[in-house]
């Protein structure tokens, strides 16, 4: 992925987790894993799936910038969304949590990173 295409995923990633937000207090702000699990099952042709798409994609530029995931090369967006689908699924006693905190792990266990030599 280009660095103007990183830019831009980062920033639709930043309008996406305003757009959660609202004037309810801070613990009601957060984007809850049932909800993006809803919006992962779609149909992919369906013009929300790029809900999906664009939330698992920022969460994985995210991490990868911050050096939390390390995949093998280019990331794609559908499967990234299908690693995080898959946790959500086998861990549905969770999805009350904090959508990003679930996908976070998802990736991370789909794209672990070498420990560091010292």
């Amino acid at each position: 992925m280009r660095k103007w295409e990183r830019g831009a995923v980062f920033a639709a990633f930043i309008a996406i987790l305003n757009l959660t937000a609202d004037s309810t207090p801070a613990s009601a702000d957060w984007l809850r894993g049932h909800r993006v699990m809803a919006q992962c099952e779609l149909d992919a042709s369906r013009a929300d799936w790029t809900f999906c798409d664009g939330y698992v994609t920022g969460v994985a530029e995210s991490l990868k910038l911050g050096g939390a995931i390390c995949p093998p090369g280019e990331m794609d967006p559908k499967n990234l969304a299908k690693i995080t689908l898959e946790y959500m699924r086998a861990h549905e006693e969770i999805l009350h949590q904090v959508s990003f905190a679930l996908a976070g792990r998802a990736l991370k266990q789909a794209y672990p990173c070498e420990p560091k030599q010292h």
